[in-house]
């Protein structure tokens, strides 16, 4: 089961329900519903033109809209509007985020139980498809316990009809990096007689199965989505593949199925999520076009013939950390930039030479494959989310024969190809 990430990729690896983003009902309620014959799909578009949702024929059968929402009149006209193109519709009271709680919408409404229970109940009334919602653990209060308090609800919730309740087992002030709390599932899942779906640190199928054998022998489903969206083969029964032929096939369906260059960019910068990725995720970042980034898997392709991108990072870290500069004599002398003994600045400030895509091309006489210019530089840039992205020296995506000679010849003999 895939919480919200692209989705039509995942019905491919075979996910077994796929959850759209959170879209708020006012939005998709102003939408008009468009049949896009150059697409083959099911477009809802807003007056300002904005696309709210988009349905691809191969997720019928799995496709579960997630709604955010504060107005029981409200999400009723948003979930009958798209029922008859999807599978379920699924209200989101999980998201601990600013945009959701301040307009009353995902985790904030775990603290108004009335309104959250009258918001279901008009969604089971008005569609006659499955409708179903996540929540959190809820903090301990009024002496009870958090699992107390949690079974409570779920409780009251199973009793508008709901065909099952996904749990995220963090409390609303935790975030990803604190572990998830799988010791609760047995007894909550217990609690009520409708399906309980877990959700919280499962990046792999072998999680799942860990889960199963701990702490979850009463679930009925496992919902990933950090591990999906770092690897959204993760469904496969025989093995995920490996990121960087997802990352290929990602691309060439989300343009085949219309996505913007604004997403597009956006999850891959989130896929390949190791340290093996970095090198690639410091080049994306800089590309300003569906185009370019077009443009650097194809490079990154030329060199993936002769040796992975993995392979040609871990030689130039090991490069790095053999060309690491000498321990600074003079104890007085400080590292300008850190503050430090330059003896201890960064290894990734070794005095080695590193060259751009661009440079090595006009070296070797090679035109660009699509004249557009690299611009890696030794700054930082913003990627669209927000999140800041060291952009430190990285090699080229593109090797000439000589350099990868060069690698090889300095290729520790623990790194394979």
């Amino acid at each position: 089961m895939l919480h919200p990430m692209p989705t039509t990729g995942c019905c491919k690896y075979r996910a077994d329900i796929v959850y759209s983003p959170e879209i708020i009902d006012r939005r998709l309620m102003r939408s008009q519903r468009i049949v896009n014959q150059e697409l083959g799909t099911v477009d809802f578009i807003d007056d300002s033109g904005t696309l709210n949702l988009r349905v691809h024929p191969r997720e019928r059968g799995h496709l579960v809209v997630q709604l955010g929402s504060s107005t029981p009149e409200y999400a009723a006209a948003a979930a009958k509007l798209v029922a008859g193109d999807v599978d379920g519709i699924d209200l989101n009271c999980g998201c601990p985020k600013k945009f959701s709680v301040s307009g009353g919408m995902g985790s904030a409404l775990l603290e108004e139980p009335d309104l959250l229970e009258s918001i279901l109940r008009a969604l089971v009334s008005s569609v006659s498809i499955p409708v179903t919602c996540k929540i959190r653990l809820l903090d301990a209060k009024d002496g009870k316990s958090s699992i107390e308090r949690t079974i409570e609800l779920m409780q009251r919730l199973e009793k508008t009809n709901i065909a099952s309740i996904a749990l995220h087992c963090r409390f609303r002030h935790e975030r990803p990096r604190q572990p998830a709390h799988w010791d609760v599932f047995d007894d909550i899942a217990k609690a009520v007689s409708i399906p309980v779906i877990a959700n919280g640190d499962m990046w792999t199928l072998d999680d799942m199965r860990r889960l199963k054998e701990s702490h979850g022998a009463r679930v009925s489903s496992f919902m990933f989505a950090r591990g999906a969206q770092d690897n959204v083969s993760v469904f496969r029964r025989e093995g995920p593949l490996p990121h960087w032929e997802v990352m290929k096939e990602y691309l060439r369906v989300s343009e085949e199925c219309g996505a913007n260059y604004y997403s597009i960019k956006y999850v891959l910068l989130q896929m390949w999520g190791d340290s093996a990725g970095i090198p690639f995720r410091q080049l994306l970042v800089l590309r300003k076009s569906i185009e370019e980034i077009k443009a650097l898997f194809a490079e990154y392709d030329d060199v993936s013939g002769i040796v992975s991108p993995a392979v040609v990072e871990a030689v130039y870290a090991a490069l790095r950390a053999k060309n690491k500069p000498k321990p600074n004599n003079n104890p007085n002398r400080k590292n300008k930039k850190h503050g430090a003994d330059a003896g201890q600045a960064d290894a990734s400030q070794a005095d080695l030479q590193y060259e751009s895509p661009e440079m090595a091309r006009k070296r070797a006489n090679i035109s660009p494959s699509d004249g557009a210019p690299d611009k890696t530089s030794e700054t930082a840039e913003t990627a669209e989310d927000g999140a800041s992205v060291d952009l430190a020296p990285v090699p080229a995506p593109m090797l000439l024969a000589s350099e990868i000679a060069n690698l090889r010849e300095h290729m520790p003999e623990s790194i394979g190809q």
